[in-house]
Formats: structure tokens, sequence, C-alpha cells
């Protein structure tokens, strides 16, 4: 499988930036043909996945290969933790993450006003974040 490129926009409005420890870029390589599921570790519940967030656009999947609804994700600042939901109510995010369709993007809203309200397998969402430092944290099936 080839290797595949974890990058996103440079502030809200800049041009694209590899994004890695040293932010000179990252490539990782998946060694198998699955996204993350909670089958890892049987008797235990997948721990959620933690999506690091720029100040600005970053283009995020959500690693599971149930849909997951985005209402039932967190944002995390490293202090404190709450739904996707409160984070837009408190301004840490944008209150829709758009995704592409070969009809043209649209919308993924956590209150369900959008084409979509879950994150899905192989589909790759751009979200908007006010301030550097958060994390999105997509929970376990």
């Amino acid at each position: 499988m080839p290797p595949a490129c974890i990058f996103s926009l440079e502030g809200r409005s800049g041009g694209p930036r590899l994004v890695g420890a040293s932010d000179e870029g990252e490539w990782p390589t998946f060694h198998h043909d699955n996204a993350l599921t909670g089958e890892q570790s049987p008797g235990f519940p997948a721990p959620p996945i933690e999506v690091p967030l720029n100040d600005g656009w970053s283009l995020i999947g959500s690693g599971r290969l149930e849909p997951v609804l985005l209402a039932e994700c967190c944002v995390t600042d490293g202090g404190a933790t709450c739904s996707y939901e409160d984070a837009i109510g408190a301004g840490w995010v944008q209150t829709m993450l758009y995704y592409y369709t070969p009809a043209g993007y649209r919308q993924c809203r956590a209150d369900g006003a959008g084409e979509d309200a879950y994150l899905r397998h192989q589909y790759g969402y751009w979200q908007l974040s006010y301030r550097g430092g958060l994390t999105l944290l997509i929970p376990g099936p």
C-alpha cells in the first residue's frame, strides 16, 4: 500500500503545509488494508482516535470502519474536554466540516443540519479551528 501524506493549510487562508514531527512532513506507511477498529483488543473498548487540529484549516479523516456520529466526538485543548457542539459554542471550531463528493462539496454537521452528520471511512474532511493546540477525539465503536 502506498504511503499517505499528512498536511494542513497554514493558518486560515494560507497554502498547504506538510505536518510532521519536525514540520518537515511525515509519510506514514500502513501495513494492513484496514482502518482502526475495536477488534484489536478483544474485551476492551477501542480508545478514541486523537486527531490534532491546527489553528486554521486541517484535512482530517475518521480512521474507523464504522460511521461515527460527529455529535459523539469531543474536542480537547489539553486541559478541558467538551462535546463537539460545546466546542462550537466556545468558539474553538467551525460549525461544519466540508467533504467532497462528485456532486461538489457537502457539509457534515453535528446538529444534523448538513448533508451528513457522520464521519465516514475513506472520506476526507476540511476542519476549521479558531485556535491551535486542539485535538479532536473520535470515539471507538
